[in-house]
């Protein structure tokens, strides 16, 4: 491309069009909803962009990511061109500086602006865009070679406590009556309460049971992680059931529900939240074929699976024994027989 194509000052190029159209056709697969559905949300989200211009910088900063790690992936292949490494670079940089501007934009809003319906709804839906945008970003980001899972833990949760804004966000979205997005609200609210029913994360939830009973973990603790654990199962029923849809759901938005005691935890690098983060990272694995995700789950899984000592590997069994199907399939999903 010439460089009046790839100059971002403000006006409107060729590539903004090109990621507006990639917005409208293939952003917003990463939910796995059914067409439909996904156009409609996509419909009310551009709807919102066009009375919120930082909302639109942020939807053609995510969609140019989006093309950066699609571009990025053939970059790395074996047989890439120089053509490919460059469009990966180029959709690279447009995603910042489009970023870039939207945070500035959003950052400059006076507190009258920011009260405004439009700018209310603009910024729900900015925060949400945002923190799966950071989400991506951290799913997709590769360890140098004398990295470990410390430094990839460590920015999984600088994204948590980013995208948890969105609930400060949420609740003045909620308070100006649009029926759609309290009806968004009102489906993330089903999440928080899941509860799953089968088996795969007894031998974790055994192992809090006992940490709680001999004062390893305190009460709240123990509650955070069994609630965690739970909605980890729901999301592994649903595979099991041929619910795609729903596991990647769990995937994609168990980190928002959790209780804050998780991160807490997680920081700290407590063994009982590592072996149940490792389970959880079984969802992202069974979602790798959601752009934003790939092969996320399995390295999550493998680095996990190093980092704790011996005493807890016998709770690494089945998320290890999952990542070893490096491309699971729904029928392999629904087997039962690799199921602990």
């Amino acid at each position: 491309m010439t460089s009046s194509t790839t100059d971002l000052d403000g006006s409107v190029n060729i590539l903004h069009l090109e990621l507006l159209r990639e917005c409208t056709t293939a952003t917003f697969s990463f939910w796995g909803l059914p067409p439909q559905v996904t156009e409609r949300t996509c419909g009310i989200i551009i709807d919102a962009a066009f009375k919120a211009p930082f909302l639109m910088y942020e939807l053609l900063a995510f969609s140019a990511h989006r093309l950066y790690i699609l571009h990025g992936r053939r970059a790395a292949a074996a047989d890439s061109t120089e053509a490919s490494q460059q469009r990966a670079a180029l959709y690279h940089d447009t995603s910042v500086r489009l970023q870039t501007q939207a945070l500035t934009m959003v950052n400059g809003l006076a507190k009258p602006e920011i009260d405004e319906p439009q700018n209310k709804v603009g910024l729900f839906f900015f925060a949400s865009m945002l923190g799966f945008h950071t989400f991506s970003e951290t799913l997709s980001f590769r360890l140098a070679p004398n990295d470990g899972f410390d430094v990839l833990l460590t920015r999984f949760l600088r994204y948590q406590a980013l995208h948890r804004g969105v609930r400060a966000v949420s609740q003045g979205a909620y308070l100006i009556g649009s029926a759609d997005i309290r009806r968004m609200l009102e489906e993330g609210d089903v999440l928080n309460k899941a509860v799953g029913t089968g088996p795969e994360c007894d031998t974790v939830k055994d192992l809090v049971k006992r940490c709680g009973e001999n004062g390893l973990l305190s009460a709240v603790d123990c509650d955070a992680l069994r609630h965690s654990l739970d909605l980890v199962q729901w999301g592994i029923d649903a595979g099991r059931q041929g619910n795609m849809v729903r596991t990647t759901w769990m995937a994609l938005s168990w980190q928002l529900v959790v209780q804050p005691e998780v991160a807490v935890m997680l920081a700290e690098r407590s063994p009982p939240a590592l072996v149940m983060l490792a389970h959880y990272a079984v969802l992202l694995h069974w979602s790798h074929e959601i752009w934003m995700v790939g092969d996320a789950g399995k390295l999550w899984i493998e680095l996990i699976g190093e980092f704790v000592d011996e005493r807890w590997k016998e709770y690494m069994v089945w998320p290890l024994q999952e990542a070893r199907t490096s491309r699971p399939t729904v029928e392999h999903i629904r087997s039962t027989d690799h199921a602990m």
